[in-house]
């Protein structure tokens, strides 16, 4: 029983996420009637590497024109362009202001657009410990301090 709760331990420690790494500051789909404009603020923590991604969906039909723009409170970083990714070099923590731009078309005279921002810091992350080693000798240890208890009980009686 003891060797099975140490080896669903080891596990999910095992199965736990690393540290570090691209994390998503926005992932929203807007529907659009008409023709629309949408400003959505992203709060950059640090400095590293935003992807910004805009799809069309496609739905009800494609846009007959869609773009997106980014800027700072003081002055455009990126003019408008066409959807697609989009990869900036960010020197540290600021905000920006996407900007998308979109005219639908059909019979609904809908849309949807998909846009998403990762970002990746450019520091390294700083290491965890190792779970796995420490979690495995204190397993170990109230193992053998279990085992030390049951023979000085038996050499008691």
């Amino acid at each position: 029983m003891k060797r099975a709760l140490l080896c669903l331990a080891l596990a999910l420690v095992s199965l736990t996420p690393a540290v570090g790494g691209a994390s998503m500051l926005l992932g929203e789909s807007e529907l659009v009637m008409g023709n629309q404009s949408q400003a959505t603020a992203i709060n950059i923590p640090s400095a590293g590497q935003l992807t910004l991604t805009l799809t069309d969906v496609g739905f009800t039909s494609v846009f007959s024109a869609l773009n997106f723009a980014v800027s700072t409170s003081s002055a455009d970083l990126v003019p408008p362009k066409d959807p697609g990714t989009m990869i900036l070099d960010i020197s540290g923590p600021t905000t920006l202001y996407t900007h998308v731009f979109a005219k639908a078309q059909g019979g609904f005279d809908l849309g949807m657009y998909n846009l998403t921002a990762n970002f990746t810091p450019s520091s390294a992350p700083v290491p965890l410990p190792g779970t796995g080693p420490l979690l495995g000798a204190m397993l170990g240890l109230a193992w053998l301090g279990g085992r030390v208890r049951d023979r000085s009980r038996r050499a008691a009686t």
